[in-house]
Order: structure tokens, then sequence, then C-alpha cells
């Protein structure tokens, strides 16, 4: 882990690899959810970072053997599994070899009315999101140089996408968040 690079990224919000399992009081494992979790600290002398999940206020300490890399645009790929429980977190490590299991991302085409009706915009309104479609070609712009992010969440089906919508003069919208910027 290159904690000089990750202190960069304090009060960032990022996807964790593997996904945290979420496990019932009665141990039933429940369906994945692909949560944003904040960076809230980086510890140079403990070699630690603190990381905040903003849906569930779970928040965990990885001593950095924990911690494999940070991958754009927003990932933190871990080196152990996170078992989410109403009473806590529990860390399991992951087998040496074994692989993490990046989820691959797919385009979800629906209507500018789904995210709505969803109840995506509300909950990651909620979450301190602001949410804009984008042009096709002002994806990369505002990916790469404005800060803003794919949303991604997890279908029905269990896969990840990423919400387009489908317009003959640019060829696509895609839904993008970025965290909001508290007002003083």
């Amino acid at each position: 882990m290159n904690r000089k690079e990750l202190e960069k990224n304090i009060g960032q919000f990022f996807k964790l690899r593997p996904i945290p399992l979420r496990v019932e009081a009665d141990g039933t494992q429940l369906p994945p959810l692909d949560y944003a979790w904040r960076l809230d600290e980086v510890q140079d002398k403990l070699a630690r970072i603190r990381l905040r999940n903003i849906s569930t206020h779970h928040t965990v300490e990885l001593e950095s053997d924990n911690v494999q890399e940070r991958r754009s645009p927003n990932f933190l790929l871990l080196r152990c599994q996170l078992i989410l429980r109403s009473t806590g977190i529990e860390i399991e490590p992951i087998a040496k070899g074994s692989p993490i299991g990046v989820l691959k991302v797919t385009d979800r085409f629906v209507s500018l009315k789904y995210v709505d009706q969803a109840g995506i915009t509300a909950r990651l309104t909620d979450e301190g999101y602001s949410l804009r479609w984008s042009k096709a070609e002002e994806e990369a712009t505002r990916i790469d140089l404005e800060g803003w992010q794919y949303v991604e969440e997890v279908a029905p089906d269990g896969s990840m996408v990423h919400f387009k919508v489908r317009d003959e003069a640019v060829g696509y919208l895609v839904l993008l968040k970025k965290p909001r910027v508290p007002t003083a």
C-alpha cells in the first residue's frame, strides 16, 4: 500500500474489492451490496487506514498488509474479506494466490425516470452525492478531470452495472455521481 498516495485521497469514497459480505445475526448471508466507503484517516506511524461505510456506519481500521492497492477510478483492493454484521466487522485473510474477483461492470440501458423510480437518486442524494447525466463525449472529462464517478449498482441478477440512456443526438447519456461539497 502506498500510504503517501492514499493520504491524498482522505475524504474520498471507494468501492472495496472483494465486496464485503453481509451476514445477519442468525448467520444468513445477505445479497451483496457494493457500498461506498469513505477513507477517513491514513495513520503513518501505525501503518493503518480507517474506512467508514457511509450507508451502514460501520468503521474499520486496516493495517497496511490488508490493503493491496488503490485502483482508479475509485477502488481499494484488499488482501482480506470484510464481513459486515449488525454487531461490527470481522476481517478474514484471503489465502495467498486466491483471486480477488473484481466484478465486471456492464452498461444497463434504462429510461431517464428509472433511477428515480428505483430509489437510486434518493439514496445517493441522502448519502451525500450530487448526480448528473453526462453526454458520451463528456464522459472522460468528467471522470478523469472533474472528479465525477460512475454510479455502480448491483443489478437483481447480482451483476454490477452502470446506468446509461440511449440518445440519438449524442450516442448515450451516462449517470455520474460526485460527493457534494458542504456549503458554509
